[in-house]
């Protein structure tokens, strides 16, 4: 006896399958919002505690070109960014470069942010987030996003999910 191909249900698996492990699009019962900040946009008032003591406000970033991380260390596209962002924020370090860089988590806390960190030996520090309090100033859904932001406050550059950046294009964003 052969066995029937039942191809529409194979798609249909196939697509619940690939929205599972994307991590674009949010995934809990609030409706989601396809708006963001664009190049121009003024950085939203906020405020936040980072894993090295500091704590960053948004008028802490006037007069700097800085860089700002939105991410989840559970999403697959963040986990493809965060070695190159490792690699800007040493960049940064090594050239002493007066560039706040902020890595803010959306909806997770600080043992799993340090778990990952550790076990891939990253640096940078980052602000634990437990909600999107933060991350809907910025927008609606969909990490990781990486902004540039001028000193005058407003967005030089913008990177969602759907084009990460690599290594020089951040460094060319950020005019380095």
């Amino acid at each position: 006896m052969t066995d029937v191909i039942n191809i529409p249900r194979i798609v249909s698996l196939l697509i619940v399958a690939m929205m599972m492990a994307a991590c674009v699009t949010d995934r809990n019962d609030e409706p989601e919002s396809d708006w963001q900040l664009e190049v121009g946009d003024r950085v939203p008032q906020f405020q936040i505690a980072m894993s090295n003591g500091d704590v960053v406000s948004t008028s802490d970033l006037a007069g700097k070109t800085s860089l700002i991380v939105l991410f989840n260390t559970g999403c697959p596209d963040c986990r493809v960014e965060l070695p190159v962002l490792q690699q800007v924020y040493d960049f940064i370090l090594t050239n002493n470069l007066d560039i706040p860089f902020l890595c803010i988590a959306r909806e997770e806390n600080e043992p799993d942010i340090a778990s990952c960190w550790n076990t891939l030996g990253y640096t940078m520090p980052y602000s634990p987030q437990p909600d999107r309090a933060v991350f809907n100033l910025f927008a609606g859904s969909g990490i990781p996003r990486i902004y540039i932001v001028g000193s005058d406050l407003r967005l030089s550059a913008v990177f969602g999910p759907e084009a990460c950046p690599d290594f020089a294009s951040l460094l060319q964003a950020l005019d380095l």
